[in-house]
């Protein structure tokens, strides 16, 4: 028994000795071939003019349905934020004018429906979920919802006392400290970093917000990405005996005002009893649609996007060990400039030299530029999330309402691969270049100051080697974002 034991062992060793374990990096796959779906065959107009992206999608009994408006919190009134807030909480949370709101929230329950409403700066949404065989009761609701909200008296008390709580836990955290310097840092006083008092909030009113819903919530600013297991002409009926009988306005479709981003180098720190440093770097970028922002996305997926593998994930987190997070950001809507963020936490000693190890990196790429490997993987890692966005029909009809909303060309989709294969070796130096200006940064660190301003006992860098610092209590930069056209 042992010897024909040993004699099979033999035979598997002999046939496994002329094969060498590739490993995890020459492992090789097919090439990906995926086709999005084709927007213009699922856009439906209800008859109020209303568009709806309709996506029949059978896989699971249930019907979703998202509407987008152009509202938001750029749209507040001068001297009045929280007024976009105060109306996608109550819209949800307000009753309708026909069903009392805890009445409306036992009925969404008892029907297991999730049912929402959101705001962010550019945008509000509305949706809902529910099994398909309660389609009709969850239409309603949603319908209900969207075109003849209740705003009630005592929600809206108690929506006022959870935001003043809100004011008086926004600094409990430093990264929420952190975003709140950054964008002030960035956008200067405005709509972008201005930030609530309780007297902001004292002086919302039922009355305030019917106005600002009136303004904003109308068949003119309005999306609809639906989905689900039915049949498209029913939908297309059920959706025009609710969301279509709404009476469209004579208004046109809403703008959002002209938004400026700061340029010039600025060093801010606010002072925070922590143990480290919450450290960004900020440089102004560009206004979708522009060509360079593509090269800016490849650009930054090698810089500091991608996870773990980026040059400044390596040089900062992984050869120093400075930080267990480090990398950087590109954020550029449709609607207004965005910006280039480097982020990191560090020990206090090693802020200095951490913000210009980031410098030196930064000068680094711009001086030689990427290699054609990195440009191949930057692009591959792109394109590869790309077939991610239509997993689903919601995942669909909600792209297609997106592409919509920011009026982008119908064939965006179709293109989008081929535009990021076509960005050059060249376009992602000229890119660099052009923003990545690091004596014209604007530097914001969170954390004690004199615990970090002399560096440590390695290193030569110290903060006021970066400049002057422009220092601030968490009380001060609260005073500063809550007085329109003040700076540090």
């Amino acid at each position: 028994m042992k010897r024909t034991i040993f004699a099979l062992c033999a035979i598997v060793l002999a046939c496994c000795s002329g094969h060498k374990d590739p490993g995890p990096n020459g492992l090789r796959y097919p090439a990906l071939s995926y086709a999005p779906p084709n927007l213009k065959a699922h856009e439906y107009t209800l008859k109020n003019g209303i568009t709806a992206f309709i996506v029949p999608d059978a896989k699971l009994p249930v019907f979703d349905i998202e509407a987008s408006i152009r509202t938001g919190s750029l749209l507040n009134p001068e001297n009045a934020p929280g007024i976009c807030e105060a109306t996608a909480e109550l819209l949800r949370s307000g009753g309708t004018r026909t069903i009392p709101a805890d009445s409306f929230d036992e009925t969404v329950d008892f029907f297991a429906a999730s049912l929402s409403s959101d705001y962010e700066a550019t945008n509000a949404t509305a949706a809902l979920s529910i099994l398909k065989d309660n389609l009709d009761t969850g239409l309603y609701l949603f319908d209900q919802m969207l075109r003849n909200p209740g705003f009630e008296t005592q929600k809206l008390a108690l929506l006022k006392t959870r935001m003043k709580e809100s004011i008086q836990h926004r600094f409990d955290h430093p990264s929420r400290t952190m975003n709140i310097l950054f964008d002030h840092a960035m956008y200067g006083p405005g709509k972008i970093s201005g930030i609530m008092t309780t007297s902001n909030v004292d002086r919302i009113s039922t009355e305030s917000i019917r106005s600002f819903y009136k303004n904003t919530y109308r068949p003119k600013n309005i999306i609809l990405a639906v989905s689900g297991k039915f049949e498209v002409p029913a939908i297309i009926e059920k959706l025009n005996a609710t969301l279509g009988a709404w009476e469209p306005s004579n208004k046109p479709e809403t703008a959002f005002p002209n938004i400026t981003i700061q340029r010039g180098k600025a060093f801010y720190f606010v002072e925070k009893d922590i143990n480290q440093a919450y450290v960004s770097l900020g440089l102004p970028l560009v206004q979708r649609p522009n060509p360079d922002y593509y090269p800016l996305v490849v650009m930054n997926w090698i810089v500091g996007g991608a996870p773990f593998t980026s040059r400044l994930s390596k040089k900062i987190r992984e050869y120093e060990g400075l930080a267990y997070s480090a990398g950087s950001q590109v954020k550029c809507g449709y609607f207004y400039p965005g910006a280039f963020k480097v982020y990191m936490q560090t020990k206090s000693a090693s802020t200095a030299y951490a913000i210009g190890l980031a410098k030196r990196e930064l000068d680094a790429f711009v001086k030689n530029g990427a290699t054609a490997a990195e440009l191949a993987e930057a692009q591959q890692s792109i394109i590869d999330a790309f077939p991610a966005m239509f997993k689903t029909g919601a995942d669909i009809s909600s792209a297609f309402a997106q592409n919509r909303y920011l009026k982008r060309d119908d064939a965006f989709y179709d293109s989008y691969r081929d535009t990021l294969r076509a960005i050059t070796l060249g376009d992602i130096r000229s890119v660099a270049e052009k923003y990545l200006v690091t004596d014209s940064m604007v530097i914001c660190v969170v954390g004690k100051y004199d615990a970090c301003a002399p560096g440590d006992d390695v290193h030569p860098e110290k903060l006021n080697d970066f400049g002057p610092v422009t220092r601030l209590t968490e009380q001060e930069l609260e005073r500063i974002c809550t007085s329109p056209g003040k700076r540090p």
